[in-house]
């Protein structure tokens, strides 16, 4: 069968196609250089090419689409410390690696495992201590 075909995506609708198909790359692209990505995930585009023609077969609606997907953000993971405290649940994380431990931050400071100043966390605790009456 030979045919004659003019039909070249980087013209079709006034160069709109290259323009989206350039988009999504662009997309893609940023997706891959994202950090919170995995490295090696595959992402894809997808070019939609619908063609709907008419009653007579002369003419057709031609509508083009593009589709990306992308490598979500990786998950990141981490220990919380729970309980009550007057009644109130709690939450903190837990920042020192062990439950009730002290560490230094890149500061130097010493904290509490919850990532709070010992000496602020020793304030509270003398504070207590004097409401208690001892």
């Amino acid at each position: 069968m030979d045919s004659k075909i003019n039909f070249k995506l980087s013209e079709i609708a006034h160069g709109a196609v290259q323009v989206k198909l350039d988009r999504a790359m662009a997309t893609v692209t940023q997706n891959i250089l994202d950090l919170n990505t995995a490295a090696k995930a595959k992402r894809k585009v997808t070019l939609t090419i619908t063609i709907a023609p008419d009653e007579t077969r002369s003419t057709a609606q031609i509508d083009v689409a593009t589709k990306t997907t992308l490598a979500p953000e990786e998950s990141v993971a981490t220990t919380a410390l729970l309980g009550k405290q007057n009644q109130q649940v709690v939450l903190n994380e837990l920042k020192s690696g062990t439950p009730g431990q002290t560490f230094i931050d890149d500061d130097g400071d010493v904290k509490t495992d919850t990532g709070e100043p010992v000496i602020e966390a020793e304030k509270k605790i003398i504070d207590l201590q004097k409401k208690a009456g001892n």
